[in-house]
């Protein structure tokens, strides 16, 4: 078990709870709150780019360094998402969710669907749904490139 806690105003975050050291502000709150979103929206960037950087420096021994409850999945969907999209490729106005809904389309699309999703206001569940209409209109344009699992787009990078 880690013993690592953060602290925000009077709000100290640990192991899977939040504690007040002192009343807070309703300012304090809103500025704790504002930081905790702001992280789990940037997490799974985080974890994908440290293990990339982790890989790049030590090879395979870079999971020696992983806590051994980081679900491997989770791991490796954070290394491939992150791998698809570098920083400068990433929108910050939409979810890790939306990034990994275009990472199925290759790099050109990925960007202009990325981009309708934001000036249009998708939610995630909006977003695949206009994702799945799209790739239901190529596949009429390419019946060559359909998957033969389950339909499914593949990486085209």
């Amino acid at each position: 078990m880690n013993n690592f806690s953060f602290r925000s105003g009077p709000f100290v975050c640990t192991d899977g709870r939040l504690q007040m050291s002192s009343m807070p502000t309703l300012e304090q709150l809103e500025e704790t709150l504002s930081r905790l979103a702001w992280m789990q929206r940037h997490i799974y960037w985080w974890i994908g780019d440290a293990l990339m950087a982790g890989e790049a420096i030590f090879g395979d021994d870079a999971y020696q360094a992983v806590d051994p409850n980081f679900s491997a999945d989770l791991m490796q969907r954070c290394i491939s998402i992150a791998a698809k999209y570098p920083p400068e490729a990433r929108n910050n106005n939409l979810s890790w969710s939306h990034h990994v809904y275009a990472a199925k389309l290759d790099r050109r699309l990925r960007v202009a669907a990325l981009r309708k999703a934001e000036v249009e206001g998708w939610n995630t569940q909006q977003f695949q749904a206009y994702l799945k209409n799209v790739w239901a209109k190529r596949v009429m344009l390419e019946p060559s490139e359909i998957s033969q699992d389950e339909g499914s787009v593949g990486s085209q990078d």
